[in-house]
């Protein structure tokens, strides 16, 4: 830390990120996430940011793949070299313990409007961004729609 603002030097001392963030957090396999005026990023080992600093949140990867929240709080995927594998557009993006198999596989929700009653179109997607959609249920019953499945 440099004043109040982040970055990273190697062992001899040399920069390898610039001190310009406001925080940084090291997540694994030399990925770490940086935010800058209230905005995240990721950068990879080599001090290169790989995706660009305009996420409201970002999270650790699994398998290669980490969620990411849009300024209008929209979830999205990326994959561990910051490519946009889908495209921030859905109300919530989380796995559902249990209920599917490998911990790769991933729940869509996606509100849509019926007439004057949200309604939640899920479904299923695979870390190369595959998606299968199960179906659509109206918010009141969705608990009850995934207890169920």
């Amino acid at each position: 830390i440099v004043g109040e603002k982040w970055g990273l030097i190697n062992k001899k001392g040399e920069n390898i990120v610039n001190f310009k963030y406001d925080e940084m957090e090291y997540l694994e396999n030399g990925i770490i996430v940086a935010k800058k005026d209230e905005k995240w990023c990721y950068i990879n080992k080599e001090g290169r940011e790989i995706t660009n600093n305009k996420y409201k949140y970002t999270g650790g990867f699994s398998n290669g793949v980490s969620v990411v929240i849009d300024e209008n709080d929209k979830y999205g995927l990326i994959d561990i070299n910051g490519k946009e594998i889908v495209q921030p557009q859905y109300y919530n993006i989380g796995g559902v313990a249990n209920k599917f198999i490998g911990d790769s596989t991933l729940v869509l929700e996606k509100i849509i409007k019926d007439g004057e009653e949200p309604i939640v179109s899920c479904g299923i997607i695979n870390r190369k961004g595959n998606i299968r959609l199960l179906g659509r249920v109206k918010i009141s019953n969705f608990d009850e729609y995934f207890d169920n499945f």
